[in-house]
């Protein structure tokens, strides 16, 4: 890895990639080290599409820049025959694997091309990650897998969703093939994995991989190394058209403390404020729990529907960031919380 060293000097070069772009760093990087160049002198292009070929040509580069420290393939008739029979030479794809150099490349192939220009073992794991949510069926899941546990690739959400058969733009390519070159570059990711509550279709909730199904009389519950997440429907506490305002916040932490008690989990209650989901209101409550002699910080949503009383437990062991990020990825009706004003 340390045959990739900066070549260039970057000042400004693409006129359409302003320093305000997400991917600026990214093709800074690339134009530096030499890992793509633009369409013309002075424009990259950033959201124009990628062909196989032109993915080729990057995986060709740092291929090289790996074994020998510099990149002397020249284009040739076709103008990217070179580039192929690289590639093909060296085990980035196979006879047969490609029947149009020229059309747009996926994501999912451009992920195996990548994944192939360096040895497995320069693509070690930064990340714990078990699974992404739409590589399931593909034939490249397994390098897919390998450059998200790598750090090359983060998804475009919480759960990683990749989008494995969409075309990738140039600036998104940057990204992924500086990653691939520069171990720097590379992110540390904490992906989510998604749960629709059976019991109620319109409540996601972004639970982390190794939360395990602990459910138990008739509620639903998810406990991970440092998370506990709890579900629950009362049908019987108050009629559809209650309104949840109607309760006071000195009830609703009575109800906790003896509820959450008969579970042998002890809740104190910091504060209750208003929310909304949409137009439908809701309670939330901060507190801390003590699950099995864990003290645990917890944000609890408290809402009444069609259905009955509602009730979204949160918590986490000393893991703030991840208790923000299970409460931002609620959702309900398809939307998040909003403080109701």
């Amino acid at each position: 890895m340390s045959n990739f060293k900066a070549s260039a000097s970057y000042s400004g070069t693409f006129q359409d990639v302003p320093s305000s772009h997400w991917a600026a760093s990214s093709v800074r990087t690339c134009f530096e080290y030499g890992l793509m160049k633009g369409v013309t002198s002075s424009s990259f292009d950033p959201e124009g599409s990628l062909t196989v070929a032109q993915a080729l040509v990057m995986a060709d580069r740092v291929h090289e820049i790996y074994a020998s420290g510099s990149s002397t393939l020249q284009n040739g008739q076709p103008w990217y025959q070179p580039y192929v029979d690289y590639a093909l030479e060296n085990g980035m794809i196979s006879a047969g694997e490609f029947s149009d150099y020229n059309t747009a490349v996926t994501r999912e192939q451009m992920a195996a091309i990548f994944s192939r220009a360096l040895p497995a073992s320069e693509l070690t794991a930064v990340n714990d990650i078990a699974n992404i949510p739409d590589i399931a069926g593909s034939p490249y899941k397994d390098e897919i897998l390998m450059l998200y546990r790598a750090g090359v690739l983060t998804g475009s959400d919480i759960y990683g969703t990749f989008l494995p058969d969409s075309s990738i733009r140039r600036s998104e390519a940057a990204a992924i093939i500086s990653r691939v070159a520069i171990p720097s570059e590379r992110k540390n990711v904490t992906l989510m994995k998604k749960y629709v509550w059976s019991d109620e279709p319109s409540v996601t909730v972004a639970l982390p991989q190794d939360a395990a199904d602990i459910s138990d009389n008739g509620d639903t519950s998810f406990a991970g190394s440092d998370s506990f997440i709890y579900l629950s429907t009362h049908p019987e506490n108050y009629p559809s058209d209650y309104d949840i305002t109607a309760v006071s916040a000195a009830d609703l932490s009575s109800m906790f403390t003896e509820g959450f008690a008969d579970a042998g989990i002890a809740f104190s209650c910091a504060q209750s404020s208003m929310v909304k989901f949409g137009t439908l209101k809701a309670y939330r409550t901060t507190g801390i729990m003590n699950v099995d002699g864990q003290s645990a910080d917890s944000i609890i949503y408290t809402y009444i529907d069609e259905t009955g009383l509602k009730i979204i437990a949160l918590a986490t062991f000393g893991n703030d960031a991840l208790l923000k990020t299970l409460s931002d990825n609620l959702t309900v009706n398809g939307s998040a919380a909003v403080p109701q004003i």
